[in-house]
């Protein structure tokens, strides 16, 4: 175990990992995972490196503004091409099987204050 405290995971296993975020809203999810994944990154090499910036995160959104939203939060970044496809896609995440496959999906449960609210316990 490193005694940086880093994760053990070593840098060729990390830039392989692909990660989704089913309901991405802003991307600020997606974001963070790519930081930590690009923490001391600086000895990858040029493919593992255009990996994390053009792979390592995907997303969908069902609404259509939040998902431009998140593809240009992505692109101010650095993550994704403006030339190439969209990291995030404007869809129903549940509506059917995309035929992609992840080492890890990412999922943050919404809160809506009112709902919390609504049902507190008293």
């Amino acid at each position: 175990m490193p005694s940086s405290g880093r994760s053990s995971t070593s840098f060729s296993q990390r830039s392989l990992i692909r990660s989704f975020d089913p309901a991405c809203g802003t991307g600020g999810f997606l974001l963070t995972a790519h930081a930590y994944a690009s923490r001391g990154a600086g000895g990858l090499t040029p493919d593992e490196k255009k990996h994390l910036q053009t792979k390592f995160v995907r997303g969908v959104d069902i609404g259509a503004t939040t998902s431009r939203l998140a593809s240009m939060n992505l692109l101010l970044h650095g993550l994704g091409s403006i030339t190439g496809d969209s990291l995030i896609d404007q869809k129903d995440a549940l509506i059917a099987d995309p035929g992609e496959r992840w080492s890890v999906v990412l999922a943050k449960p919404a809160v809506r204050p009112q709902l919390v609210h609504r049902h507190r316990w008293r």
